[in-house]
């Protein structure tokens, strides 16, 4: 199983994006090796506040409700887990041993939440973010 990270979900909606089509070809390869790709609540959440923000701002200015079916979209296309129960004592785990502070937190949200569904992989364009887990995951760009 590969967890998708959500900067890989907006660049393969940003055909405009210079990653656009290795992501997409990259994404398409781990399907036909019989990868299983797994997005998660908080990557939904990340995703809209991106693509509802205004394009001045750096996002794709779509409304919410379209924001809405892409990520339906994103939940057909690629396997959704939910939040396990002890996520937030996962989180604490993490933080704790990782020693992580400020903005990382909501990086090691999205490692609780590997740990917690036994994924051993992710797949970003941000590895810098996930270099201090690589003891426990492996990092794909």
């Amino acid at each position: 199983m590969i967890f998708l990270d959500t900067n890989i979900l907006i660049f393969s909606k940003q055909a405009n994006h210079p990653e656009h089509t290795t992501i997409s070809q990259k994404l398409l390869q781990h399907i036909q090796n019989g990868e299983t790709l797994i997005v998660s609540p908080q990557g939904m959440y990340e995703f809209f506040v991106i693509v509802t923000r205004p394009k001045v701002h750096r996002g794709f200015g779509l409304t919410p409700q379209r924001a809405l079916s892409e990520i339906a979209d994103l939940q057909t296309t690629y396997t959704f887990f939910n939040d396990p129960a002890d996520l937030f004592v996962k989180w604490q785990q993490v933080i704790q041993q990782y020693g992580t502070i400020g903005k990382a937190a909501h990086d090691s949200r999205l490692v609780a939440f590997m740990i917690a569904h036994s994924i051993d992989s992710i797949y970003t364009d941000n590895a810098k973010d996930f270099n201090r887990y690589n003891d426990i995951i492996t990092i794909l760009t």
